[in-house]
């Protein structure tokens, strides 16, 4: 069938059960997300300490914080420390503990104002801009008079918000991206959203929960530009969505490596002078707004006097060689933990994870389903287009994380990556393994495809709230 009649064709099932789906993902995400945020202890999340810190010193102190060092949490509010203290939380992240809760705890100030007060501006987070915190200040006003865990719980709800806007936006990607099957869009957003560590980063509070929300808006105007092309407002769009990635956190800005596939892919070829013309109009409406992105991040800087450096120097001899070697020590063992294990399930600060099994399998899975995804890429010429382009927004992108990780670990030693660093890339990954399963399935069996996903999927996310109960309360 020829691409265009595929995606007319398609839209007439569509219609018909869009809004009960589009409902389903919405009430989905919501249910997860306020599991999540209640299963997940205070402070359990990821730096979740620091990004607080940030949205807390932003109302109480009226300050961006300027600087970070290795002794940052030092310096934040005392009711913040007073409260990881009671969960025998150590200031850098560590736990010696299942948390206590039933068992009596010093109390911690709810109503000092003087323990809400950081010491100083210095915060793990300064090098972000103020851009996701900023938006939690109303979250956090509307519990300002109770305890600094009610206040915790307040903001998490920002990141629960986040995540259901990024399954709306996986939703409507995902329509443009199986325009032929609307239960395979809804199982790919289901999938989006139950993803597990997606749910953790959108339960908690952590700038990754805005950045996984603008580029599920990215993946939505990506998978459509390539269906209807790229006209100058679209590139606007996408300027747009890039910019305000860049500001949730500065990897968002290798999207805009993207760009060039949009061109390529989904766009025809005009004669040479329109086509120069044309080039030249689409390259401007897509760099102004991420020109003024990068402007605004560099004023939040200067205001601040902010003199954090990603990329601190540290002696010693940390090559190109010298990261190699650490990813292909006990056979790739960290390409493994990164790409498998604590991408899809491994909880707090890596202190629950999912049975070895477990990973095994969605090993097994995702190398299936982008084996499928190739080779349909090489058989079916319909689907080429938008499985090439889903390829190049997985990779390009990756690839670029992964250099700054090795740039990074030339000038500091340290590896700065864990699997949650990729999950801007989850859903072109997604759109891969669900294709390559497609192809590899027989064709009597492709009506079970998209139910299997959604069963998959949700008993996945269930194992990993009862592995986070066993964990943290068991």
């Amino acid at each position: 069938m020829d691409y265009e009649k595929l995606h007319s064709v398609a839209l007439i099932p569509a219609r018909l059960s869009s809004r009960a789906m589009w409902i389903a993902v919405l009430g989905l995400a919501v249910a997860k997300g306020l599991v999540w945020s209640a299963v997940l202890p205070p402070w359990y999340g990821p730096d979740e300490a620091s990004h607080y810190a940030y949205v807390q010193e932003l109302v109480e102190n009226g300050w961006l914080p300027r600087a970070t060092d290795a002794n940052a949490a030092l310096y934040y509010p005392p009711d913040i420390v007073c409260s990881e203290s009671n969960l025998d939380l150590t200031l850098y992240g560590g736990f010696h503990a299942e948390p206590p809760f039933g068992i009596p705890m010093a109390p911690c100030s709810a109503s000092s104002p003087a323990d809400r007060l950081g010491s100083r501006p210095i915060n793990a987070a300064a090098g972000y801009s103020p851009v996701y915190y900023a938006a939690a200040v109303p979250f956090y006003l509307l519990t300002r008079p109770l305890a600094v865990e009610a206040r915790l719980d307040s903001v998490r709800l920002w990141s629960v918000v986040l995540g259901v806007l990024a399954a709306a936006f996986a939703y409507l990607a995902a329509r443009w991206a199986f325009p032929e099957s609307p239960y395979l869009a809804f199982a790919a957003a289901v999938l989006f959203t139950v993803q597990p560590m997606n749910s953790q980063q959108t339960a908690i509070v952590n700038n990754d929960a805005l950045l996984i929300a603008v580029t599920a808006a990215f993946w939505w105007r990506f998978f459509r530009a390539l269906r209807v092309g790229v006209s100058a407002r679209e590139g606007v769009v996408l300027g747009g969505l890039i910019g305000l990635a860049y500001l949730a956190k500065p990897q968002g800005l290798f999207l805009a490596a993207l760009l060039p596939v949009l061109y390529v892919v989904g766009l025809p070829r005009m004669p040479v002078r329109s086509e120069m013309s044309r080039l030249g109009g689409l390259a401007a409406a897509a760099a102004v707004p991420i020109i003024a992105a990068i402007g605004i991040g560099r004023i939040f800087s200067q205001v601040a006097g902010n003199t954090s450096a990603l990329i601190p120097t540290a002696p010693g001899v940390h090559g190109i060689s010298q990261y190699l070697s650490v990813y292909s020590v006990y056979h790739f063992e960290r390409l493994y933990i990164i790409w498998i294990t604590s991408f899809w399930g491994y909880f707090g600060w890596f202190q629950v994870d999912l049975p070895s099994l477990i990973y095994v399998a969605i090993a097994l899975a995702v190398a299936a389903g982008l084996a499928g995804a190739v080779w349909m890429a090489a058989r079916s010429a319909p689907l080429r287009p938008v499985l090439v382009a889903a390829m190049l927004g997985y990779l390009v992108p990756a690839a670029l994380i992964q250099l700054l990780e090795a740039y990074t670990f030339q000038s500091s030693g340290q590896l700065i990556l864990q699997g949650r660093s990729f999950l801007m890339v989850l859903f072109p990954l997604l759109v891969l393994l669900i294709r390559g399963w497609q192809r590899l399935l027989p064709a009597r069996a492709s009506g079970l495809l998209a139910p299997a996903i959604i069963l998959a999927g949700v008993g996945l996310n269930v194992i990993s709230v009862l592995a986070m109960v066993d964990g943290f309360y068991g």
